[in-house]
């Protein structure tokens, strides 16, 4: 089968889930034998959309990468008057404000038409990964009824999602492959989409850090012995981290023994604590080591359309605790027993007493956690889910 893949920005060096998502289908798809194919930006950052790879044709592995480099350079001045516009008002924005913010957003790619009518023509199937850019808002509609299209919204509850101009894709795309149930319950039920589709998930192949290096980052990054909670990912209003920059402050406030928070990823805003250790954007190992060494991962966001960093604590044996009001992740944790989800401060506080007086009550959240990757998201079986989606879509 010959699958092309559209996304805005690709590669292994950039952070993003839908970004690390698309990536892991492609290859392993290619694994499997597959011709596959990435149509994307030369962008490595959507804060600017610079051009950082070379255009043109290049190798990821056994995937072909064909990028597109990006004319217009965000401006972030535009961009958030036009956001503060588009996305903060009690009705949906007009669509001259709807476009205007969406050339704004980028990635703007002038060649992305004509390069998308081509990967149609040698294709069998092609794949959009995320509603939210250029990329699908334009290119998803030029493949339409050219060749069979799976769109992967990694939709979250969230004002982009009243756009129209968003919403227009959704129905053109002739399958759906959701990360969650709770995905396509949001998706079918906000846009009223009747198109099939398939929670394929996300897969992880565990790799447990050894205690060496664990002992190592725990040196390097001066944590010595005491426990500690991680959280891994863009550290970004967005995302939930000041508030739980806040809520960890009170905590240790209250009682001094409790954990410290470390903090892994990049640094989108920034963080008004001493006593938080934020590592930056960190290698697979590290991360790893930091995630095994922890007494839990908090996953904090409010918008998620899926978490791969819960399946990477639950693959070091280590609990989760989640943010209740996303429910993506309760769902997760609600399915696995895994962890716990928490809903405001107090329930936090009382969720990160309970897990560090109670070593029974970890390894129990842990051990389910890990029987559930186990059983729904090791790579073989939802590789076998995702096939399965594209051979119906083609035959």
């Amino acid at each position: 089968m010959r699958v092309g893949y559209v996304v805005h920005r690709y590669g292994a060096e950039v952070p993003g889930g839908a970004e690390t998502a698309c990536r892991q289908w492609a290859q392993r798809l290619a694994e499997r034998g597959h011709a596959v194919e990435v149509l994307t930006s030369c962008a490595s950052s959507y804060l600017d959309w610079a051009n950082v790879y070379p255009p043109g044709q290049s190798a990821d592995g056994p995937v072909t990468v064909n990028r597109l480099p990006v004319d217009v350079p965000r401006d972030p001045t535009r961009f958030a008057a036009l956001s503060e516009r588009a996305l903060l008002g009690r009705r949906p924005p007009s669509l001259h404000l709807q476009q205007a913010w969406l050339e704004c957003q980028g990635p703007h790619l002038p060649a992305l038409v004509s390069e998308v009518q081509r990967l149609a023509e040698r294709v069998d199937v092609m794949v959009f990964v995320t509603y939210l850019y250029w990329t699908t808002a334009l290119g998803l509609p030029t493949a339409a009824g050219r060749v069979p299209i799976l769109f992967h919204p990694t939709a979250h509850d969230e004002p982009t999602l009243r756009m129209w101009r968003l919403q227009y894709p959704f129905h053109l795309a002739d399958a759906f492959g959701f990360l969650t149930p709770e995905e396509e319950t949001l998706v079918r039920d906000r846009l009223r989409v009747r198109q099939p589709g398939t929670v394929v998930g996300l897969g992880l192949d565990p790799q447990p850090a050894t205690g060496a290096e664990i002992a190592e980052v725990r040196g390097r990054f001066g944590l010595s012995d005491e426990p500690y909670l991680v959280c891994v990912g863009r550290i970004d209003p967005n995302k939930g981290t000041p508030e739980l920059v806040a809520w960890n402050r009170h905590h240790r406030q209250q009682r001094p023994d409790a954990p410290r928070l470390v903090l892994v990823g990049d640094l989108a805003c920034p963080v008004d604590d001493d006593t938080v250790v934020v590592t930056g954007v960190v290698d697979e190992t590290t991360k790893r080591a930091l995630i095994a060494g922890s007494m839990a991962l908090v996953a904090p966001s409010y918008f998620e359309s899926f978490s791969i960093v819960l399946l990477e604590a639950w693959a070091q044996g280590v609990p989760v605790l989640a943010q209740g009001r996303s429910a993506v992740l309760a769902g997760q944790i609600t399915r696995s027993g895994g962890g716990i989800a928490y809903r405001g401060l107090a329930q936090f506080e009382a969720a990160v007493d309970l897990l560090a007086e109670d070593p029974t009550v970890r390894s129990s959240l842990a051990r389910a956690g890990m029987e559930y990757l186990s059983r729904h998201y090791a790579w073989p079986v939802v590789m076998d889910r995702y096939e399965q989606e594209l051979h119906t879509l083609v035959s």
